[in-house]
């Protein structure tokens, strides 16, 4: 073997050692980012629990009871500022992180008024302010006798895009309504989708 033939030989062997290492540090990666990942059953029952590891942060939670008795929810604790709370309405907010949650209780004669017909008066709000709004996903759940609606939507700010959740319940008589929001920056969403979902899994209605 020449001189050339033994460092195209060595060349080859570096290439192949190097090209190994890098597909375990890939291999190594997506273990990792598996490891990492909780699906949103993990994440509600962590929340249940009262604890939370998600992105490196460590969130506890603590349920509480708030319009009137109307609802019940686990909270950040030592999180939000409060920046209202009694009978009708219900607001937090993280302004560092721009994380809130609002919520408000509604009585009225007749709330004949569904989701979908929610949605495109949301619809034709933002289109008049000249306002883009992009659906995401939307869903149902159960809560004991009545249902929970909720929509996911983005729209642009100043400060970048923001992920919002809405929800929207009425009791059997249509008098009374339940309608709240989440929301958060839309490139932060690897850290509170799965935790504003899970928390309105748990959200407990009683109208």
């Amino acid at each position: 073997m020449t001189f050339i033939d033994e460092k195209i030989a060595a060349l080859k062997q570096t290439k192949r050692i190097l090209q190994e290492e890098e597909n375990q540090s890939k291999d190594m990666e997506i273990k990792d980012d598996e490891k990492k990942q909780l699906s949103l059953e993990e994440v509600v029952e962590c929340i249940e629990d009262g604890y939370l590891e998600m992105e490196n942060r460590k969130i506890h939670f603590k349920r509480g009871i708030y319009l009137d008795g109307k609802i019940s929810i686990p909270m950040i604790e030592n999180y939000f500022e409060e920046v209202a709370n009694d009978d009708k309405t219900l607001a937090f907010k993280n302004e560092i992180d721009g994380v809130s949650f609002t919520c408000s209780y509604m009585k009225e004669n007749i709330l004949d008024m569904s989701f979908d017909a929610f949605k495109k008066g949301m619809e034709k709000n933002f289109k008049q302010m000249d306002l883009y709004l992009e659906w995401i996903d939307e869903g149902e759940i159960k809560k004991e006798d009545i249902f929970l609606n909720y929509g996911i939507f983005k729209t642009p700010t100043a400060k970048g895009y923001i992920y919002n959740v809405i929800f929207f319940s009425k009791d059997h008589t249509n008098t009374q309504l339940i309608l709240g929001n989440f929301n958060c920056f839309y490139k932060d969403i690897n850290i509170w989708e799965k935790v504003i979902k899970g928390l309105i899994h748990l959200l407990e209605i009683k109208m």
